[in-house]
């Protein structure tokens, strides 16, 4: 799942929410008092909308960024929580002031589920410049490997090889995926200049950073990458 498909099913999922809880409100100002039961299942069902609504975005949060995934749920708690507890507070009084709040919490709902998508398309982006940053890096030592020994380095030793022209462990390893540095393909002679030797997919804004063999750092579309066979 891409960033824009997150975004747009949080959208959607929002919209669903604020149009249940808005008729849940109309149905309520219309009654002076509300049957415990029936608070039960309202109260349940805003913990059931709110869930809903925050859980595609969280499960892509859960992709870019694990740490954050536990708050975006923790914050589905909490918005159903905050819908229903009005209704069980008025229990079995006149309900003057539940719809008002109910409206509150359908306005709320949403909102806080297209932020905490757009902090995900946000988390992704500077991941992605983040990368885009370790390959410039890499590419520079590249560079002086090869002046140094005249040909590039083996793809089974090639971090061991560069690390005395970059002596940041760090910078070969996307930040996306820290347990694991770059794939590189060793480039053979008579490959063009604009063969890639590191691709790095950044699937949640469908982009990719890439390295050529005349150690030119690019970010382009994941479409275009696609169509030239990698």
């Amino acid at each position: 799942m891409d960033a824009w498909t997150t975004l747009n099913l949080s959208l959607i999922a929002g919209a669903v929410l604020g149009a249940a809880w808005l008729a849940a409100a109309r149905a309520l100002a219309a009654r002076r008092t509300v049957p415990l039961p029936l608070l039960w299942a309202i109260g349940a069902s805003g913990f059931v909308f709110g869930f809903a609504a925050i859980l595609p975005t969280a499960l892509a949060i859960s992709r870019v960024d694990l740490p954050r995934t536990p708050a975006a749920l923790l914050l589905a708690v909490a918005w159903g929580f905050v819908g229903g507890l009005p209704l069980f507070i008025w229990g079995n009084t006149p309900l003057r002031i539940a719809p008002a709040i109910v409206l509150v919490a359908s306005s709320c709902l949403p909102t806080g589920t297209v932020a905490v998508g757009i902090g995900a398309i946000g988390g992704a982006m500077r991941t992605e410049k983040a990368c885009y940053g370790n390959l410039r890096a890499v590419a520079k030592a590249f560079r002086g490997y090869v002046a140094q020994h005249h040909q590039w380095p083996p793809e089974t030793r090639w971090v061991d090889e560069l690390i005395g022209f970059l002596p940041y462990p760090k910078a070969f390893r996307c930040p996306a995926d820290v347990g694991h540095a770059y794939h590189y393909v060793r480039p053979q002679p008579h490959d063009p200049d604009s063969t890639p030797i590191i691709v790095c997919r950044h699937t949640f804004v469908r982009r990719a950073v890439v390295v050529r063999k005349d150690l030119r750092v690019e970010e382009m579309p994941l479409a275009e990458l696609e169509a030239s066979g990698r």
